[in-house]
């Protein structure tokens, strides 16, 4: 009976896989896709910093993201912010870049997170120092469950009037 546990696990996780790859949390195409946006925006010289975050530090409320964060924000969403209106969400196409170092005196990022609005909601992705995918999904469960304390998801700083 013992022999058979090993290929019944192997079977149901052959059978569960469609299934997770599709439910959201790995959406390596979508992940791959937003990647090749903000590394080809250059994010760190064209992006703005992100509100409260002008230099890099660690967070007030520590979270999963690290221990020393540099925070940064696409275009889309550096004009929202200037213009100061009152937004009850962040426009479609914002974009927040996370770089997170284990340490202040951390050579290399341990990871990379992005979240980027969409019609739909954010769509998430992790990724770790070598590229590979840790999350990745429009409005994931693994990102929400923490992120719906923020306003519109974001956490690390408030919607306008800043």
């Amino acid at each position: 009976m013992s022999g058979r546990r090993p290929a019944s696990l192997a079977l149901l996780l052959t059978a569960a896989l469609p299934l997770v790859l599709s439910s959201g949390c790995a959406d390596r195409e979508g992940a791959d896709d937003l990647l090749d946006r903000i590394e080809g925006d250059a994010f760190r010289t064209t992006y703005a910093r992100a509100p409260g975050w002008e230099t890099p530090r660690s967070p007030k409320a520590g979270g999963p993201h690290g221990d020393f964060l540099d925070i940064y924000v696409n275009e889309t969403m550096s004009a929202a912010i200037a213009a100061g209106e009152p937004l009850d969400a962040w426009p479609v196409g914002s974009i927040i870049v996370k770089e997170s170092w284990a340490s202040v005196d951390a050579e290399e990022p341990d990871f990379l997170v992005a979240m980027e609005r969409q019609a739909e909601g954010w769509f998430w992705g992790e990724w770790e120092a070598d590229g590979s995918v840790v999350v990745a999904g429009l409005n994931s469960g693994r990102c929400t469950g923490c992120h719906d304390a923020g306003e519109d998801q974001v956490r690390a700083f408030g919607l306008p009037p800043i």
